[in-house]
C-alpha cells in the first residue's frame, strides 16, 4: 500500500513554488496579510481565523452567501461577525478590502497561499492524506514517518477518508501532490488504452 512513498519514487517538494504563487494577484494579497500578521505577532491566530473563514466558505450555500454579503456590506453584520468569530480588527479590514476591490472570489486561494507562507516561515508543512477507508494508527505512523523524511520538516498531517479514490492514497500539500490511488491508476490506464485505439 505504501510502495508509492518508496525512496526515489517522488521528488522532494520545491519551496520555490510558494514564491511563484506570490507573484499572482491572490499571492500579493496573501503576502500583505502575512506581513501584517507577522508585524502583529499573530501568525497562529490569523491562521486559525483563516480556518474559520474557510469553514464558512465551505458551508451550505445559504450560509456562504450570507457571509459574503455581510463582508461585501450589502447587509449589516460585520461588527457582529467580528465579535462572534473573535476576528482581529486587521483581519476584518482585510476581508472588507477584498470585497471593496471585488476580489472576494480569490479568498480561498489567498487563504491557501497565506497558510503556505505561515507554514514555510515556521519550517513546517500541512499535509492531507486521503485513503479509501479508515486505516490503522500503525499505518498512519508509518506514512507520517516516510512523509517527514521526504519533506525534511515538521508536518501537520491530517488523515481523511475519501471512498471515491477506490484504494491506495492521495497525498496533498501546498507544495506537492502524490497520487498513488487506484482511481488514478485506472484513469491513467484508460487514457493510455484510448490513445492506442485507432479510428477507422
Amino acid at each position: 500500500m505504501h510502495r508509492g512513498l518508496a525512496q526515489g519514487s517522488v521528488r522532494p517538494p520545491n519551496h520555490g513554488a510558494i514564491q511563484a504563487k506570490c507573484t499572482s494577484i491572490a499571492g500579493r494579497y496573501a503576502v500583505a496579510l502575512f506581513e501584517v500578521a507577522t508585524s502583529q505577532g499573530a501568525l497562529e491566530r490569523t491562521l486559525a481565523e483563516c480556518e474559520v473563514v474557510n469553514e464558512l466558505l465551505d458551508a451550505k450555500n445559504q450560509h456562504r452567501a450570507l457571509f459574503i454579503r455581510i463582508i461585501q456590506g450589502h447587509i449589516p453584520g460585520v461588527d457582529e461577525l467580528k465579535q462572534r468569530a473573535n476576528f482581529q480588527p486587521f483581519f476584518v479590514n482585510f476581508l472588507k478590502t477584498l470585497a471593496q476591490n471585488q476580489r472576494i472570489n480569490l479568498l480561498k486561494i489567498i487563504l491557501r497561499i497565506f497558510t503556505a507562507l505561515v507554514n514555510q516561515s515556521l519550517n513546517r508543512a500541512a499535509v492531507t492524506v486521503y485513503t479509501a477507508e479508515e486505516i490503522a494508527d500503525s499505518h498512519k505512523k508509518n506514512i507520517t514517518d516516510k512523509l517527514t523524511a521526504l519533506f525534511k520538516q515538521t508536518l501537520l498531517v491530517t488523515y481523511k477518508v475519501a471512498p471515491h479514490i477506490l484504494g491506495g492514497m492521495l497525498i496533498q500539500s501546498d507544495l506537492l501532490t502524490i497520487d498513488v490511488s487506484v482511481k488514478h491508476q485506472i484513469d491513467a490506464f484508460t487514457k493510455e488504452a484510448l490513445s492506442q485505439v485507432r479510428v477507422v
